[in-house]
């Protein structure tokens, strides 16, 4: 499948290579031996039970003429838990490689994920680009990881999408808020899920990277989260997740767990007061948010079942 982009992946190489620091207003000039081919991204995942195939987009740049062709390979070097093609993935090109008519565009990798049923872990392998022709090199990106999405985790009911409504603690009554967050599998123990902490309070500048772990135990029916993990901001100072337990209306200790219930659709009931609270500086003690309760809603109620990893590396405490 072939498609006239035209000029975007000139200007990609444009900004990156040839705006002069000094004078901004430097025309952006694609030079003829500049011509490239590259993958859009770095990496992309796929689940292995959504039963449809992904494509990953390769593109050609050049300032005009003939087009080239491009092979691509699997690699799996380095990587702990590889992805078997035939028995995680299988290719749906007729063959491995791409071929660019024109010296603009995109084609493309298609890739059908297999579902194996059974739980072992995400699963990962590289897509190569080499060899392109026609004076052609490989642009930044000509290497990209493919992740196959395992959907047998043990923790698979609350795992993924949820949109969680919530009271504000900060009157009597309470008002309404909502949130969206993704849960993901935690890589280093198969008992706990984690958060992004910006996703749960945004617009406080948190980073991308800081989380908050839970404990989950699906035959009791708890979701634990431990108090006093710590997520240090851009603007406000250090910062912890804490709350106060809803019945003596005392806040808990660092460590003490915050425990919520979860039904059998995934669902999560926090009966009680969580939020991020500062803990230095001349705002210490003071709550980005805090919610009086949250009921946590999952969206397809058990379906959905993202365990990929952020592309940034989450801080784990």
């Amino acid at each position: 499948m072939k498609k006239i982009v035209i000029y975007f992946a000139s200007l990609i190489v444009g900004l990156s290579l040839f705006i002069s620091c000094e004078d901004l207003n430097e025309p952006v000039i694609l030079k003829d031996s500049d011509k490239f081919v590259a993958f859009n991204t770095s990496a992309v995942s796929v689940k292995e039970n959504n039963g449809e195939k992904i494509g990953i987009l390769v593109y050609i740049a050049s300032t005009g003429g003939a087009g080239c062709s491009v092979d691509f390979y699997f690699d799996t070097q380095g990587i702990a838990l590889p992805a078997v093609e035939g028995v995680n993935f299988n290719v749906l090109n007729d063959t491995r490689t791409l071929t660019f008519t024109d010296s603009y565009g995109f084609d493309t990798i298609w890739i059908e994920p297999i579902d194996n049923l059974t739980y072992d872990k995400n699963k990962s392998i590289y897509i190569t680009l080499s060899w392109p022709n026609n004076g052609y090199s490989l642009g930044r990106e000509s290497s990209a990881l493919l992740t196959v999405v395992d959907n047998e985790h043990p923790l698979s009911l609350v795992i993924g999408d949820y949109t969680i409504d919530y009271l504000t603690g900060y009157s009597s009554g309470g008002s309404d808020g909502s949130v969206s967050i993704t849960t993901y599998p935690n890589p280093e123990d198969e008992t706990q899920v984690y958060f992004l902490v910006g996703d749960m309070f945004p617009g406080y500048s948190f980073i991308d990277t800081e989380i908050i772990l839970a404990n989950v135990d699906l035959v009791a029916g708890t979701f634990k989260i431990a108090a006093g993990q710590a997520a240090p901001t851009h603007g406000y100072g250090p910062s912890k997740f804490t709350g106060y337990d809803a019945v003596t209306l005392e806040q808990f200790e660092d460590g003490e767990y915050i425990t919520g219930t979860i039904d059998a659709s995934g669902n999560i009931t926090m009966p009680h007061y969580t939020g991020m609270q500062i803990t230095s500086g001349s705002n210490e003690g003071k709550w980005f948010n805090l919610w009086k309760s949250s009921v946590w809603n999952k969206n397809g109620k058990g379906a959905s079942n993202d365990n990929s990893v952020v592309v940034n590396q989450p801080r784990f405490k």
